[in-house]
């Protein structure tokens, strides 16, 4: 299924950031990432992870004004 993704997104040339990667390395549990009780949203720490990587994707970005 993510290989189906990755091969849509490359084909239709859609601009994304993969996230997963940096929420594995960091050094919080997944309970500490996710708001108690309703694991869709992101807590403040999961938000200052996310944060960071767009960051970074947009600082790295040449194509960017």
């Amino acid at each position: 299924m993510i290989l189906l993704l990755q091969l849509g997104i490359a084909k239709e040339q859609i601009s994304y950031v993969d996230t997963y990667t940096e929420f594995q390395r960091s050094k919080f549990k997944s309970s500490e990432l996710l708001l108690p009780f309703d694991p869709m949203h992101l807590s403040v720490k999961g938000h200052q992870i996310l944060f960071k990587v767009i960051q970074n994707d947009l600082t790295n970005k040449s194509n960017y004004y």
